[in-house]
């Protein structure tokens, strides 16, 4: 929950043990697509981003293994890394994030299993965001915190006014920003079984498109993807992603689901940006070209492109140093650079750091 930009799903994609479905929400219509963006970018076909107040979340009886819920807050921890933010901060507005903190687990507790666990953690110190909802949790939901196995030397306690164990992180004593974090498991019970609906009359008598042969190979194991077609696009779910997508679908405003492949025009087939990011590409079905550190900059920020005589024609492969930036589509004497134009570089500004790096290397 409340999941933009994107670091924490990432992080948690990369933490998940294999077969893991990892499902990304973001309630802000303008930040869920940031946070499809770098879901793509991450690489990682097991994920699932989507647009949705918690409320309809709560609407998925007992889906979720463990939710994270790292609420919106009034910002305490981050004074030291921007101070221009303490001219923001206020009691009523401490209020107000209290209460919508509530509100977001308080709507969304329908969704985790019984035995659960609910991760929710603020980028504040005060009591009524943090202490005063984690015991709300424990006492109007039945939740109990549970004690988190870090290090000694990062775990910073607060001021205890509830017997709950919870975590706060000082700038001045941890490598980061400040944050508040507690740890806790939905009371047990019975799992209410999840129900999938036939899909509407629309959908029952509708021809699926056959998915282009060349469109096979780009996949390293095509066996364990099911395609998806929305429009002309095309999707593959992996098997994590295809046993629950026909609920998610039924319930909630889904922007991503496993690999974008591309898109039908006519004839072609042009793969998609988020294909040549993933994971699951295989690099041998495209002609590959290794761009130097200007002319990959210059591919960012999706300006002309001139690949070598020698490229075959047609969709290349782009990358640096070995690692995919996207396509091109190679025509001979030129070629058309397939970077989307909303994700394109915008400024010319290179730090010094990473010049100096480009140098030694």
């Amino acid at each position: 929950l409340c999941a933009a930009p994107g670091g924490k799903s990432t992080h948690l994609a990369a933490c998940l043990p294999e077969g893991s479905l990892l499902v990304s929400n973001e309630v802000i219509r303008s930040r869920s697509h940031i946070l499809a963006e770098n879901i793509a970018k991450w690489g990682n076909p097991n994920c699932i981003v989507t647009n949705n107040d918690p409320k309809e979340i709560g609407c998925l009886t007992h889906f979720f293994d463990v939710i994270v819920a790292d609420v919106p807050c009034s910002g305490e921890g981050m004074f030291r890394k921007d101070t221009d933010s303490t001219g923001e901060w206020s009691i009523a507005n401490v209020e107000l994030c209290a209460g919508r903190g509530r509100r977001i687990i308080h709507d969304v507790w329908n969704a985790l299993k019984p035995g659960g666990l609910l991760i929710y953690s603020t980028c504040t110190y005060n009591m009524e965001e943090d202490e005063e909802n984690i015991h709300y949790i424990t006492e109007e939901l039945g939740a109990e915190a549970l004690p988190i196995p870090v290090k000694d030397e990062w775990q910073i306690t607060g001021p205890l006014k509830y017997d709950h164990p919870v975590y706060r992180f000082f700038p001045h004593k941890t490598k980061g920003e400040g944050f508040f974090l507690a740890a806790l498991r939905k009371a047990d019970g019975e799992t209410e079984e999840i129900r999938f609906k036939n899909k509407n009359k629309k959908e029952k008598g509708k021809t699926v498109p056959a998915v282009p042969e060349a469109a096979r190979a780009y996949l390293l194991d095509t066996t364990s993807f099911t395609p998806e077609w929305s429009g002309s696009t095309l999707w593959m779910l992996p098997e994590p992603v295809r046993d629950v997508y026909p609920l998610l679908r039924e319930h909630l405003r889904i922007l991503s689901a496993g690999i974008c492949m591309g898109e039908a025009k006519g004839k072609d087939f042009i793969p998609a940006e988020e294909l040549a990011l993933s994971t699951a590409l295989r690099r041998e079905a495209f002609p590959t070209v290794d761009l130097d550190w200007e002319d990959a900059i210059r591919y960012l920020k999706k300006e002309a492109l001139l690949l070598p005589d020698s490229t075959e024609k047609g969709y290349v492969l782009v990358c640096h140093k070995g690692f995919p930036l996207g396509f091109a589509k190679h025509l001979g004497n030129r070629a058309n650079n397939l970077y989307p134009q909303e994700w394109r570089i915008r400024t010319g500004y290179v730090p010094e750091k990473v010049k100096t790096f480009e140098m030694k290397v």
